[in-house]
């Protein structure tokens, strides 16, 4: 299957060589004025026509099929992999977030109680004469 997009990258860029030493040679000017350009558009343009090419035989098709089968299931498996390790990463943030919370509301009852027991001791008033 490369093999026919390398030729016709080659025959793209083969007949824009030809056509741009015929352009030099009609304006006067140096034979290899622009070919390097051309040979790299006419290769680029060459290569859609390759692509065009593959699949026209049975024996491409089943290549193109089996390709195309293995690249989903790597698909498939990287998409469980991650699916899996994000499940992992959040799973385990939940759980620092859970013990996080369950940390603050204990801090919060002792200092309540802190709080109670420095009234019931007349501490945290105002009132001068208590």
């Amino acid at each position: 299957m490369g093999l026919k997009v390398a030729l016709n990258a080659a025959e793209g860029a083969a007949s824009s060589d030809v056509a741009q030493i015929l352009m030099n040679a009609a304006e006067h000017k140096p034979w290899n004025q622009g070919l390097w350009l051309a040979t790299e558009v006419g290769a680029i343009e060459g290569i859609p026509f390759g692509l065009g090419d593959i699949g026209t035989s049975p024996g491409d098709r089943e290549a193109i099929r089996k390709g195309a089968q293995q690249a989903a299931t790597a698909s498939l498996d990287a998409g469980a992999a991650i699916a899996s390790a994000t499940a992992a990463r959040v799973s385990r943030a939940y759980r620092s977030v859970t013990q996080m919370l369950e940390d603050a509301m204990r801090a919060n009852a002792e200092l309540q109680g802190l709080l109670n027991q420095a009234r019931l001791n007349g501490y945290g008033t105002l009132n001068p004469l208590v």
